[in-house]
């Protein structure tokens, strides 16, 4: 099975943190950088889910791929920080890229396998 990041990708929140302003800001940041990475696409919108679960203790996540791809954590620093890995992993967008001066190839799909 696999699950397949491109410009229709939505990011839900289900989590306790669904106020939580860091977690929120890691949202759009993630929103922004599907933005950037990939160009417009006819595929049906598909969805990155915030679940709280088991990822290992406070301050850690942990990702399924299945129809949809889920970051588990068990608080916000956890979500924070698996938003931010699906960037810099599946997007390959690195953290502060704009002062890097990265340049963002544009990409019309990217497809992450199950267990990756």
């Amino acid at each position: 099975m696999s699950f397949v990041l491109h410009s229709g990708t939505t990011i839900v929140n289900h989590s306790k943190t669904e106020n939580d302003r860091a977690v929120a800001n890691a949202m759009e940041i993630l929103a922004r950088d599907i933005a950037k990475r990939f160009s417009p696409s006819g595929e049906p919108v598909n969805r990155i889910e915030l679940t709280n679960g088991s990822a290992g203790g406070p301050e850690t996540f942990r990702i399924e791929v299945r129809d949809a791809m889920t970051v588990f954590a068990e608080d916000a620093l956890g979500f924070i920080y698996g938003l931010l890995y699906v960037s810099e992993q599946f997007l390959d967008i690195k953290p502060f890229w704009f002062w890097m001066d990265q340049v963002i190839e544009v990409w019309p799909r990217r497809e992450i396998v199950e267990g990756t």
